[in-house]
């Protein structure tokens, strides 16, 4: 179980896009981690050790995929698409932002016109985590190196920061 976790963590911090999951998956992870713990409970002290950080290793890893979904499904909703199969992940979204009907939320805020924010190519001078943009779309995380098309506003606060460098203007820029 544990290899096929760390598979799917893999797989979802390689891709900017969701990676398919079993509809099942998040339910019997959280039931295999609650089989170490209960093993953990009635194992002498050596292996209960073990088991208990084995289990604590899985539900960070869970977690973290878990984390890095929702961010994916956050940007996914907010650009409108209709997806199937991210129940655990609204559920998480729903818990961390207090919001019970996120999902239409989302699409109330996603109608607003500012979508039509103006993209400018930018390389990151350092480290800069994942953010919302004007666009209300989710950008990042971004490592130093980094080459991405952020909306104007966004990429003029963080080269005031220092964190980025502006290497192009989008056309509809320009005309400004």
């Amino acid at each position: 179980m544990y290899e096929k976790l760390e598979r799917a963590w893999l797989r979802e911090r390689a891709s900017d896009e969701l990676q398919p999951l079993d509809p099942n998956f998040f339910r019997e992870m959280r039931d295999w981690i609650d089989r170490l713990r209960k093993e953990a409970l009635e194992s002498n002290e050596i292996t209960r050790t073990i088991l208990e950080k084995q289990a604590e290793i899985c539900d960070a890893l869970l977690s973290s995929l878990l984390k890095m979904r929702a961010v994916k499904v956050a940007a996914l909703l907010v650009s409108g698409e209709r997806l199937e199969g991210i129940d655990e992940e609204l559920k998480f979204l729903k818990s961390a932002l207090g919001m019970e009907e996120i999902e239409e939320k989302v699409k109330i805020v996603g109608k607003k016109e500012v979508r039509g924010a103006p993209l400018v190519l930018v390389t990151f001078k350092s480290q800069v985590p994942a953010f919302v943009g004007v666009d209300l779309a989710v950008y990042g995380p971004f490592s130093e190196g980094d080459v991405a098309h952020i909306p104007e506003e966004n990429a003029r606060i963080l080269a005031r920061r220092g964190l980025v460098e502006v290497l192009s203007e989008d056309e509809s820029s320009k005309r400004d």
